[in-house]
């Protein structure tokens, strides 16, 4: 009788692949010398952002798209970080507008645009517009 470590009827669940979100090209990153963050300027809104050291590590491997990916760069050059913080990186960027807009977010935008135009338009119905005279 021989013993397996793996199991062979099971195969190991294969882990979900997390799509990044892809960063708009007008962004620009600087340092300045001898600092120890950098400057990611988003030109469209004029806001600047500081970015710390880990993020720019996590960054410069952006153009792989997916989280794993990522991750599996970073552990060849002995920088182990986990897919949560990866993807706090990208919930940052999506929060900030960092990120080209995919279809769903295109989707979500219009949606919320629509209510509130439906919800100025009621307002707007609903308001009595009194003038006093005196």
């Amino acid at each position: 009788m021989q013993v397996s470590n793996f199991p062979t009827n099971n195969p190991a669940p294969e882990q979900k692949v997390i799509e990044l979100c892809t960063l708009r090209q007008e962004l620009q990153l600087s340092r300045k010398h001898g600092k120890d963050y950098w400057t990611l300027y988003d030109p469209c809104n004029g806001k600047f952002f500081r970015i710390d050291k880990l993020t720019f590590k996590i960054l410069k491997y952006w153009h792989l798209k997916t989280a794993q990916k990522v991750q599996f760069a970073l552990s060849c050059e002995n920088q182990y970080f986990t897919i949560a913080e990866i993807m706090a990186v990208d919930a940052f960027l999506r929060q900030q507008y960092l990120c080209v807009a995919d279809a769903k977010s295109k989707k979500n935008l219009l949606t919320s645009f629509n209510k509130t135009k439906k919800l100025q338009k009621s307002i707007l119905q609903n308001t009595y517009f009194l003038k006093f005279h005196y």
